[in-house]
């Protein structure tokens, strides 16, 4: 699933020459396929109709191959049905399938950071003019969009990690954002100031081998001034013809967006009335050509994609790809979150920061989307996918979540208040067959003698440990005269 992902969002075959003719996606989802069946037993248990998200999911790619039946462009409809809707149904469902654990749930999300290197690299060796980022499908706003969905996932991977990893991720993570401002988008400018903000306040902190979720005030303005610090550095280096379209934003007024016809706001106010007309949708696909049939336009795209819903699913297909932002947002909270056993919390809660991360970057991408015709990027339902396999991973007990893939210290446990003694913990004794003293389980194939002697034995060192107990628990009692010491050494005579 981690090589599916950077395949599908990085869209790898059509940024590296030759690669575009071979179909590189869909034979590494059939090879997905094949190995998910060949380890049927491994598996998850959990399906797609008990994950809400996934469910709408499927609710939305079933609309869109029914609006097949009333579509106006019948072709580009059916294009999207065999294409677009197999691989997203097929990338729900291993990527539900393939939660058994946390482990498999981090690999897949390695996959984004091997996106955002791809695309970064991609970034700064290609432009279009003067704007960086260009393929033959992959506009700069199409980078810029992307980016900004991938880059809260790098920074959590560099906050859980150490040494010379964090140093990488978290460098990974500042050219990915530089290459966000280079592309000139400023819906991705947006989508990038969003994820900023939101990642100063949610996303947590490691401190002394823990992760920090409820950071302090001196906390947040340290943050606050670093990225400060860092955002003037990458202002700076930008060229001027770059910080001028970005500054622009500011003046909308005066920009070919809200005066031209090809603008946004003529693309917005001219197809959105049709809405009315065929509330049930033109069809998959089909915005261009209801722009240039029934809006009078010159086939433009819609560059916002909550229009492009509204009008080419109808008003049921808007909702559902609402509702599957709204329960993927959900399914990635747990209430556990609101009320923690403490401030701090180690590696095997990971997937909670993660879900953070998640939630970060799939708002960021629908502020960018509305600026953007992005219905049918991968990246949306991939995030989609992901919050399904994290939230089912949320929602295991602790044990069964899998060792977190960490280099976090082991967790000292504190001794009891009122004593001097570190309590330690001591391994399980067994006896010379493997068997533990407590377990009252013997081996039938045990011959009777031998039977015999490990009970004798077991008894022995039963009572053993019932006196350990006792001077532990004797220990434990603070005398208002003596010594720990004396008191022990007194209890045993005793005993």
């Amino acid at each position: 699933m981690s090589a599916y992902i950077v395949l599908a969002v990085g869209r790898v075959s059509e940024l590296v020459p030759g690669l575009h003719q071979i179909p590189l996606v869909k034979v590494v989802f059939v090879l997905a396929i094949i190995s998910a069946m060949r380890h049927r037993e491994d598996l998850a248990s959990a399906t797609w109709k008990s994950v809400p998200p996934a469910k709408l999911t499927v609710f939305l790619t079933g609309i869109i191959t029914v609006s097949i039946s009333f579509s106006v462009l019948r072709s580009a409809t059916f294009g999207l049905i065999t294409n677009w809707v197999t691989l997203v149904a097929a990338t729900l469902i291993l990527s539900i399938k393939a939660s058994r654990g946390w482990p498999s749930v981090k690999t897949m999300l390695h996959g984004t950071v091997f996106t955002a290197l791809i695309l970064t690299i991609a970034a700064f060796t290609t432009n279009e003019a003067g704007r960086a980022g260009y393929s033959s499908n992959y506009d700069p706003n199409d980078f810029a969009f992307v980016m900004v969905g991938l880059l809260p996932l790098v920074v959590t991977f560099g906050t859980i990690s150490r040494g010379k990893k964090r140093l990488l991720y978290f460098g990974t993570a500042f050219f990915l954002a530089l290459a966000i401002l280079f592309t000139q988008s400023r819906g991705g400018f947006l989508g990038l100031i969003f994820d900023i903000i939101a990642m100063t306040f949610l996303l947590p902190v490691a401190w002394r081998g823990q992760l920090q979720f409820r950071t302090s005030k001196s906390q947040v303005i340290a943050r606050v001034v670093l990225l400060a610090l860092i955002g003037v550095v990458g202002w700076q280096s930008l060229p001027g013809p770059a910080r001028d379209r970005l500054e622009s934003i500011t003046s909308l007024g005066s920009d070919y967006n809200a005066n031209s016809d090809t603008g946004r706001i003529a693309i917005w106010s001219r197809n959105l009335p049709y809405v009315l007309h065929r509330p049930w949708g033109y069809g998959a696909g089909t915005f261009e050509t209801v722009d240039g049939l029934f809006g009078g336009g010159r086939y433009q795209a819609p560059h916002n994609t909550y229009l492009q819903a509204l009008v080419e699913l109808g008003v049921a297909g808007f909702v559902l790809f609402i509702a599957v932002i709204v329960s993927s947002l959900r399914y990635l909270y747990v209430p556990a979150d609101t009320e923690p056993e403490n401030h701090r919390v180690t590696a095997p809660d990971e997937p909670r920061a993660f879900a953070r991360a998640l939630a970060v970057g799939l708002i960021g991408l629908c502020i960018s989307g509305i600026f953007l015709s992005e219905l049918y990027a991968f990246v949306y339902w991939t995030f989609v996918s992901l919050s399904c396999a994290v939230g089912i991973v949320r929602r295991m007990p602790s044990g069964a979540r899998g060792a977190p893939r960490s280099g976090w210290p082991a967790v000292r446990r504190r001794p009891e208040h009122g004593t001097d003694l570190t309590v330690r913990p001591t391994a399980k004794p067994t006896t010379s067959v493997g068997h533990s003293v407590r377990d009252r389980r013997i081996p039938r194939k045990i011959p009777e003698l031998a039977r015999e002697k490990l009970c004798l034995y077991q008894g022995a060192r039963r009572a053993q440990l019932l006196c350990a107990a006792t001077i532990t628990e004797a220990v434990r009692v603070q005398p208002k005269h003596g010594t720990c010491a004396d008191l022990g050494a007194g209890r045993r005579r005793s005993l």
